[in-house]
């Protein structure tokens, strides 16, 4: 459900700046719309709502850029990008994960722990031999 999560205003804009990382390219250029639709709200109200959350990508880029010219901010920075990352998760991706019916609980509560740890692992594993990563 990564489309639903990039999908918050600002959730998948804002925190790239902060982390150095490119904003992501899976998610269908319509899908913030269609998140936004399937909430419920009218099409003009979902596309005000689309635009204003892609003006968060500015913000977060002039306060980087402002903020980047000193490595003590270094930590502050990536501080920031993790909590909004962590917000992100635990406001959009939880709830679609408990809302989902099936015929065994424990097979799909173990399948959804199983994809939440692979994720952490592998980004653990990417933080940790960051400096060690070419392309």
């Amino acid at each position: 459900r990564w489309p639903e999560v990039l999908a918050s205003p600002g959730g998948g804009a804002s925190p790239p700046p902060f982390s150095h990382c490119p904003p992501p390219s899976t998610t269908p250029p319509a899908g913030d719309f269609a998140a936004l639709l399937h909430a419920g709200l009218s099409v003009k109200r979902a596309l005000l709502l689309n635009f204003v959350s892609a003006l968060t990508a500015f913000l977060g880029l002039y306060i980087a850029l402002s903020v980047s010219t000193g490595e003590e901010f270094e930590a502050w920075i990536f501080t920031v990008a993790t909590g909004l990352f962590l917000y992100v998760a635990l406001c959009d991706m939880l709830p679609a994960l408990m809302n989902v019916k099936d015929k065994r609980p424990w097979l799909l509560f173990a399948l959804q722990n199983l994809g939440l740890l692979s994720g952490w692992a592998i980004l653990l594993v990417l933080s940790l031999f960051e400096e060690n990563i070419t392309l």
